[in-house]
């Protein structure tokens, strides 16, 4: 008896060997070759990963056809499974991408052509209380543009990591309340420095609500509800690093166009030989996925209520169960 079951647990193993190393080179093989150009990726087969909601999604069925698109509402996801070799590439803003890279994505890299350009601007709510806000909003994107503080805030930013933000006066004496919404999660345009928001697009808020002579307030939102957010008037203008495009002019009206945003590929990087992620890295990719996370729109609410449901639920079953156990005991004993 111990004898079959050694030749059964034997066969196990085997088979179970067998199928990792099938797994394995199913993954290596001609189809996940390394893919160096925008080309490739017309191959029959691809698969490509994008951002709900993102304007290029549309342009990218048009421009691979054959390829499977796949729509992430997490992006960090989307580049695990690039860097795993789940998906081909994924298509997103060429500066949020080499941010993930610095801050510990590992096993993936840019590709050096540039898939398309976006225009970014202010989103304005229709509901806005503010008198010819877009008049005001555009007049002020002009002087910004003319006097070369858009380039600054660009060159400071985005160009060269410089993430210091400067010293802006906030109006003294308010006429009006300017509420602002942003997500909080797209470094290095509005993101979260211990508990403080900062970016750029941090940066033109105080600016502009200093120019408006206004007291501002910050919303935070997920990015899937910022325009739903404008829509209802629950904020007076989005800046989170938003694209313009005709689908989302329909929904609110929008500022001038501030500045082109680069959009990139990022593809597996096949010399990092998919190794096992350093302790550093992995600390890194741990922390930002943390203060992502839990800091970050006061996401770590919805863990604790949702341990709180789930006590409460457990405690009105337990106590539920003993009342119909008492009642059934009792009938029986009557």
């Amino acid at each position: 008896m111990k004898r079959k079951w050694k030749v059964w647990r034997g066969f196990y193993l085997l088979s179970l060997i067998f199928i990792l190393l099938i797994t394995y080179t199913g993954c290596a093989g001609d189809d996940n070759k390394e893919i160096t150009s925008l080309e490739q990726l017309c191959d029959p087969g691809r698969k490509i990963g994008v951002s709900l909601n993102c304007p290029e999604e549309k342009q990218m069925k048009e421009d691979f056809p054959e390829a499977e698109i796949i729509v992430y509402t997490d992006i960090q996801i989307g580049y695990k499974d690039v860097a795993t070799g789940r998906i081909d590439a994924y298509v997103a803003s060429k500066v949020q991408m080499r941010t993930a890279i610095k801050h510990g994505t590992q096993g993936v890299r840019l590709l050096d052509a540039v898939y398309a350009g976006n225009p970014v601007a202010v989103g304005i709510s229709p509901k806005c209380a503010i008198p010819d806000f877009k008049e005001k909003l555009d007049s002020f994107i002009d002087e910004l543009k003319t006097d070369g503080t858009i380039d600054d805030m660009r060159k400071r930013w985005v160009e060269d990591d410089n993430y210091t933000m400067p010293d802006i006066p906030e109006a003294q004496e308010p006429s009006t309340h300017l509420r602002v919404a942003t997500v909080g999660t797209l470094e290095p345009y509005s993101y979260y420095e211990g508990n403080e928001l900062t970016g750029l697009d941090i940066e033109l808020a105080k600016r502009f609500a200093y120019w408006l002579n206004a007291d501002l307030e910050f919303k935070v939102y997920d990015f899937s509800g910022i325009i739903a957010a404008a829509q209802s008037g629950d904020a007076d203008c989005v800046m989170a690093n938003l694209y313009y495009d005709a689908e989302r002019a329909e929904a609110i009206p929008f500022s001038e166009v501030l500045f082109d945003e680069e959009v990139a590929v990022m593809v597996r990087d096949d010399a990092s030989g998919a190794g096992p992620v350093s302790l550093t890295g992995l600390w890194k990719s741990l922390k930002f996925s943390f203060e992502r996370t839990f800091i970050r729109e006061d996401r770590w609410l919805l863990f604790v209520n949702g341990i709180i449901t789930t006590l409460l639920i457990t405690v009105l079953s337990v106590a539920l169960g003993t009342i119909l156990g008492l009642v059934m005991y009792i009938k029986n004993i009557i």
